[in-house]
């Protein structure tokens, strides 16, 4: 089990990399990713989708000329959203793109690099369900 100083220490590691240039959008998705190499032992795969979310985030802020993260609003995550869903995005891709967005301003907050948080009560896509499947003895009958 680690101790309260081992993550306080690991913590303040991946600060001291990124505390010259803390304000940019990219720097926090990239600490975020650090951190969670490091201490949430994810997949390859899950790091390498929030780290594709974390950029196309990045890119829709920067094309609006946003890139503190002080500086983000409710409804520029909002717009976020709406523009994942205008592109046609099945459900569960802009739910998991949502997602990456809640943790990274959680994370930011948790580590004292927002005073509040756009982001704690976004609401993420609920997944549609299938209709009900019934086993039937002809194949060519749906019901």
């Amino acid at each position: 089990m680690m101790s309260a100083n081992e993550g306080s220490s690991r913590s303040h590691a991946w600060q001291s990399r990124y505390n010259r240039r803390m304000s940019m959008l990219d720097d926090c998705v990239a600490a975020f990713l650090d951190a969670m190499s490091a201490e949430a032992g994810l997949s390859v795969n899950t790091l390498e989708a929030y780290r594709r979310d974390g950029k196309q985030f990045t890119e829709f802020l920067a094309a609006r000329g946003i890139n503190d993260p002080a500086h983000v609003t409710r409804e520029h995550l909002t717009g976020y959203i709406e523009h994942l869903r205008g592109k046609k995005y099945a459900t569960r891709t802009v739910a998991r793109m949502t997602v990456t967005v809640r943790l990274v301003f959680g994370f930011m907050e948790a580590e004292g690099l927002l005073k509040s948080n756009p982001a704690r009560s976004l609401p993420v896509a609920k997944r549609g369900r299938d209709l009900p499947w019934r086993r039937n003895s002809d194949p060519y009958r749906v019901w």
